[in-house]
């Protein structure tokens, strides 16, 4: 988490979007569970959404792609919940309110 922390500071159109202490925190297997609202191919794409969401409320992020991901896929999550039920009822609000089609993750 520190090294992609320490990419993305390097990067000017990032720092808008990064909230350090997911990042340095990043959830391992078995930590936090966060919803996660969408994957895209392009950062821009991607920080229109955490835009969009923390225009709303939402405690969005942008979870990059890790250095060596081939895929480059640029994560749109929503908070870190400690409860899986939290998650399930912020889950629940994304789908009826913003017509995402969300997920749970760890």
């Amino acid at each position: 988490a520190e090294e992609v922390l320490r990419r993305l500071e390097e990067e000017e159109r990032f720092k808008p979007w990064i909230n350090k202490s997911v990042l340095a925190a990043a959830p391992a297997a078995g930590g936090p569970y966060t919803v996660q609202v969408t994957a895209l191919r392009t950062a821009e794409a991607a920080e229109q959404v955490v835009g969009r969401l923390i225009a709303k409320g939402y405690p969005a992020y942008l979870h990059p792609p890790a250095p060596d991901d081939a895929e480059a896929m640029h994560r749109v999550r929503v908070g870190r919940y400690s409860d899986r039920s939290r998650a399930e009822e912020v889950l629940r609000r994304l789908e009826e309110e913003e017509r995402f089609k969300p997920w749970i993750t760890r």
